[in-house]
């Protein structure tokens, strides 16, 4: 496929350029001496050559949108994969709706740039080259004089040309920050309605809109500039060629048919340039954006596998926290910033264990190293004995199952939504895990059952219909341990304690872990230990403030304590 796009651009060049050095043949050949079989002869070969030209363009044209469109989605699965393996620490640090404008703005910008500009681009230079041939052929110096003419009209803007595309990069990175502010807006509804902040939304996007519009006048108006200096600097140079050609003609160094020649592939050289140039802007914001997706591309995962990872054998003991410390990256690196300090804790297999403590005490935070979305700073999580830093992360996270309060549901069917938990899950096991979470009877009487879809993040539910169907999805994977994420919080009364009691029955037969993080007091009064958090240290609950060493620290019964923080 290369090399036909290759040819015919090549066949392109080289017959717009043989069209015009034909005007030589036809006037000096043809029509000074009356030849009517010559000026036959070279109109029928233009004729046969224009229409394989045409036949070719066709088949280019056809193969240049399908290589932009391969290359373009080749690159989107590459940025799609490539973000996937990153750590959950990027996606705190750049915007959702910056990243989608990637895929998305970014990304459509290349693939503009492959379908346009590089043909055009591969043609400008082809004809150039053949346009040069030709004018060396009729008079060699004045070939040169164009040569060194056309170099000078594509160095002049390289003045401009850093200017421009730092103006390009600025305007693509607010153009991502804008479609945060969009996506925001839209995600949040209920808020923005609940607190009348419909005005204050439209504020900061019309503010948003006003800096990209200063931002890409800035940026076009460069990329014009770009564009307009080799055009004008050419011009020039077709002028001063078209006065020593006229004087070479009057002197008698040029033929009629010679002279009118050379000026046809002057502007064939300018129309060349002229597209050229035409493409400089969409090359400016093409390499912009390219820059934006290849800083994706240069992020790597901070959470990665070890060089020979360990497979870890099924959960069968104790999962244990050795003396662990986090601080999150975009903090300070001391223990007034850091999340959890010097916590050590042992779940063991087939128990329940609950996390209690306020807000901002490092529950979450705890839940997210056992999942080894972070890594400690300091100390040890230890799985059945083996680091987790030296397992796999398959191997780990295949023993989990979470509930977390990020209650999100895919844009897709109930069943599907449920065997992400499972991809090969069967409907008798989906069936079972929507029984396990409370919600089958419910999920049946729906008019299309299974095969209901559940809309955007799951509108079409209530919030405490969207948590069970996250515990289904999660019970469905039959993990190991099961971590529940203030799991309950939606729930009503009899609802909570039908399930917590389906849950402990569960934490018996199948001897599940559980590790739970609540507010509730009737999920605590069912655990076998109760672990209290107060600024990221284990406490005991009791009434003065140490900080204790054992790995056992927990309370069980004094469980106002808890309710009190």
């Amino acid at each position: 496929m290369t090399l036909t796009l290759l040819g015919s651009l090549v066949f392109e060049a080289a017959l717009d350029s043989a069209t015009r050095y034909s005007f030589r043949i036809l006037i000096d050949e043809a029509i000074v001496p009356r030849d009517s079989s010559m000026l036959i002869l070279v109109l029928t070969l233009l004729g046969v050559a224009t229409v394989l030209f045409s036949a070719l363009a066709l088949v280019a044209d056809y193969l240049w949108a399908k290589l932009g469109t391969l290359v373009i989605n080749d690159l989107r699965r590459d940025l799609y994969r490539h973000v996937q393996r990153l750590s959950i620490e990027f996606f705190g640090k750049r915007s959702s709706g910056d990243v989608l404008n990637c895929f998305l703005a970014d990304a459509e910008t290349v693939e503009n740039c492959l379908v346009t500009v590089v043909p055009y681009a591969l043609t400008g230079v082809f004809s150039v080259t053949f346009a040069t041939l030709f004018m060396a052929s009729i008079q060699p110096w004045m070939a040169l004089l164009a040569v060194l003419g056309v170099a000078a009209c594509f160095l002049l803007p390289r003045t401009v040309l850093w200017r421009a595309r730092q103006a390009s990069l600025d305007t693509r990175r607010q153009s991502g920050r804008l479609s945060a502010t969009i996506q925001e807006g839209l995600q949040g509804q209920s808020v923005i309605k609940a607190f009348g902040l419909e005005h204050e939304v439209y504020r900061r996007f019309n503010d948003e809109t006003n800096i990209l519009i200063k931002l890409s006048i800035r940026s076009s108006f460069l990329s014009y500039v770009v564009q307009r200096i080799p055009s004008v600097s050419f011009f020039i140079l077709a002028l001063i060629i078209l006065g020593i050609s006229s004087v070479l003609a009057l002197q008698g160094h040029l033929s009629s048919g010679e002279i009118v020649s050379f000026q046809i592939l002057v502007l064939g050289l300018n129309t060349a340039i002229s597209n050229l140039t035409w493409l400089a802007p969409v090359m400016i914001e093409a390499t912009a954006s390219m820059e934006r997706l290849n800083e994706i591309f240069r992020e790597q995962p901070t959470v990665a596998e070890a060089e020979v990872p360990v497979c870890l054998p099924p959960f069968q003991r104790e999962l244990r926290l050795d003396s662990v410390s986090f601080a999150y990256p975009h903090r300070a690196a001391d223990s007034r910033s850091a999340a959890l300090q010097d916590i050590s804790v042992v779940f063991r297999r087939g128990e329940f264990s609950v996390l209690v403590g306020p807000s901002g005490s490092g529950k979450t935070t705890l839940l997210q190293l056992l999942l080894r979305l972070y890594d400690p700073s300091r100390g040890r999580i230890l799985f059945d004995g083996n680091d987790i830093r030296d397992a796999s992360i398959d191997s780990l996270r295949t023993q989990f199952g979470l509930v977390s309060q990020d209650v999100l549901l895919f844009d897709l069917s109930l069943r599907d939504n449920i065997r992400m938990g499972k991809l090969d899950a069967t409907d008798t096991e989906i069936l079972e895990a929507l029984r396990s979470a409370e919600i089958l009877d419910f999920v049946l009487a729906l008019p299309a059952g299974l095969d209901t879809l559940v809309g955007e993040r799951g509108a079409r539910f209530s919030g405490g219909e969207r948590q069970r169907l996250i515990l289904a999805r999660a019970l469905v994977r039959r993990p190991a341990i099961l971590i529940l994420d203030e799991a309950t919080s939606a729930l009503d009364v009899a609802t909570e304690a039908e399930l917590l009691a389906t849950l402990r029955r569960l934490a018996e037969t199948r001897r599940i872990t559980l590790i739970a993080v609540t507010h509730r007091l009737s999920l605590a009064a069912l655990a076998d230990h109760v672990y209290v958090l107060n600024n990221g240290r284990l406490a005991c609950g009791n009434s003065d403030d140490e900080v204790p060493k054992s790995e056992n620290c927990h309370v069980r019964s004094n469980l106002h304590t808890a309710s009190s923080l």
